[in-house]
C-alpha cells in the first residue's frame, strides 16, 4: 500500500487550530454512527472543515480518503453519498498541497467511476464538482481522458437535467481549455463544442444555457 507524508513545512500544526476538536471527534466517529442523523451531522461537519487547507491535507491522507470514498460508493442513504463527495471535492478546492497528497493515487479514476455508478443526479452533479477538483492537478487531465470521464460526462449531459448539465459545462469550462495538446483533450473539446451548440440551438435560455454558452465562448477562444 502506498503512503504519503506532508512535507515539514507544510505539516498543519493542528494544535493551534480553534476547529481541531471537532475534526478529531468527528474523524473518531466516521465509522461508529448506526443512526443515520448522526453520520449525516459528521459529515456535515467534515464538509465545512474540508475547505480549510490544513483540513483539507488531512483528509485525503490514503487512510482516511479511503473511508470517505467507500462512503460515496457504498452507502445506501443519498445524503451521506453526496456529503461523502462534497468533502473530497472541497479537500481538494484551491489546495494545491491536496492535489500533490493524491497525485498517483488514481483518485481521478476512482471519481470517474463513481459517477458511472451513481444514478441520483445531486450525487452525481457532487461527483462531479469533486471530479473537476481532483482533475486540476497536473496529473489529473490525462487521467481523466484515460478513464473514459469525458465521454462519460457527455453522456449525463445529453440524458440529465440542468444541475448535472451545469456541473459539465462548468468541468469543461474550468479544465479542458487549458490541456491544449494532450493526448485525446483537442478531439474531446471538439465534441463538447458541437454539443453545446445542439443543446443552445435546442433550449430555451436559462441557468444551464448561460453556463453551457459561457464554456463554450472559452473553448472556442482557446
Amino acid at each position: 500500500m502506498e503512503t504519503f507524508t506532508i512535507p515539514s513545512h507544510q505539516q498543519p500544526d493542528s494544535s493551534s487550530h480553534p476547529d481541531s476538536e471537532t475534526f478529531e471527534d468527528a474523524i473518531s466517529a466516521l465509522d461508529t454512527p448506526d443512526e443515520q442523523e448522526s453520520l449525516t451531522l459528521v459529515i456535515n461537519n467534515l464538509e465545512s472543515l474540508a475547505h480549510d487547507r490544513e483540513f483539507g491535507i488531512k483528509l485525503v491522507q490514503p487512510e482516511l480518503l479511503n473511508r470517505v470514498l467507500s462512503l460515496a460508493d457504498t452507502h445506501k442513504t443519498n445524503d451521506i453519498r453526496q456529503g461523502a463527495a462534497r468533502i473530497i471535492g472541497s479537500s481538494m478546492w484551491n489546495n494545491p498541497e491536496a492535489l500533490d497528497v493524491v497525485s498517483g493515487t488514481k483518485l481521478v479514476t476512482k471519481l470517474v467511476d463513481l459517477v458511472k455508478k451513481e444514478t441520483i443526479s445531486r450525487v452525481r452533479a457532487s461527483l462531479i464538482f469533486a471530479l473537476s477538483a481532483a482533475v486540476a492537478g497536473d496529473y489529473g487531465v490525462p487521467e481523466f481522458i484515460n478513464a473514459g470521464g469525458s465521454v462519460r460526462l457527455r453522456e449525463l449531459f445529453g440524458e440529465e437535467g440542468s444541475e448535472v448539465q451545469g456541473k459539465c459545462a462548468t468541468f469543461v469550462e474550468d479544465n479542458l481549455p487549458y490541456s491544449h495538446g494532450l493526448n485525446g483533450v483537442d478531439e474531446e473539446l471538439a465534441q463538447w463544442c458541437r454539443l453545446f451548440q445542439q443543446f443552445l440551438q435546442k433550449n430555451t435560455p436559462d441557468e444551464t444555457s448561460e453556463k453551457v454558452l459561457s464554456s463554450l465562448m472559452y473553448d472556442l477562444s482557446n
